[in-house]
């Protein structure tokens, strides 16, 4: 949730830290831990941590190829 508030202020790189503070959580379900990768990812586009953001959404789509629109946000990514 600190991660989504940080979001609606346009604060990308602080929601980035707060999503991947939440995914070191222990005993995560594989559907949270997929949300809160997703939610790292766009934060990391938005903070414009290409790099990052492409490494994060390549490593959900290997878990999960039809994860939301994580395949559209790749190619998006590559062709930057």
């Amino acid at each position: 949730m600190i991660g989504a508030c940080y979001m609606d202020k346009g604060l990308a790189e602080q929601a980035a830290e707060w999503y991947s503070r939440a995914l070191t959580a222990e005993g995560l379900p594989s559907e949270v831990e997929q949300g809160l990768q997703y939610e790292l990812g766009r934060a990391q586009e938005a903070a414009g941590n290409t790099a990052s953001a492409l490494a994060t959404f390549t490593l959900l789509v290997s878990a999960d190829p039809t994860y939301r629109d994580v395949a559209d946000r790749i190619s998006k990514l590559r062709s930057n």
